[in-house]
């Protein structure tokens, strides 16, 4: 999948490019997440606090590109978090992740997560990245 960059908390961070709906969906989505969007100045995962919570690990089911876990470490609990895990079992979206990530106490595992007893079946949506093992209410993937 090809790349580009926007403005992150980091500075450059990675997302998927080529124009069209894939790299639009994909830019809405880190502006909403790390803030600045006209109808959302805050980031979208903050919420009023006295002050940041004592959280030493965090978890991410879905990481994607990676950007909540961008935005949790450097920006909602700065130098707080030892350790990261992030799921994801896209591997062409693990590699944004890997280099978001880059630097940050992070490990990610390119596995889907799942409480199905029995093996799922993937679904990659190829025109932008996105994966999931349920296809409820989806119409045609590739």
């Amino acid at each position: 999948m090809n790349g580009t960059t926007m403005r992150g908390p980091r500075g450059d961070f990675h997302i998927p490019a080529g124009g069209g709906q894939r790299e639009h969906d994909a830019r809405f989505g880190m502006q909403s997440l790390f803030g600045g969007r006209e109808d959302r100045p805050d980031p979208e995962y903050s919420y009023p606090r006295e002050r940041p919570e004592d959280v030493r690990t965090i978890v991410n089911v879905g990481v994607n590109l990676g950007a909540y876990l961008v935005w949790a470490m450097t920006d909602w609990w700065p130098g707080q978090i030892v350790r990261a895990y992030g799921y994801d079992p896209n591997a062409k979206v693990l590699e944004f992740a890997r280099r978001n990530c880059e630097g940050l106490p992070v490990e990610l595992h390119a596995v889907a997560v799942t409480i199905a007893p029995d093996p799922v079946t993937f679904y990659e949506f190829e025109d932008w990245g996105a994966s999931r093992t349920n296809m409820t209410g989806v119409g045609d993937v590739h």
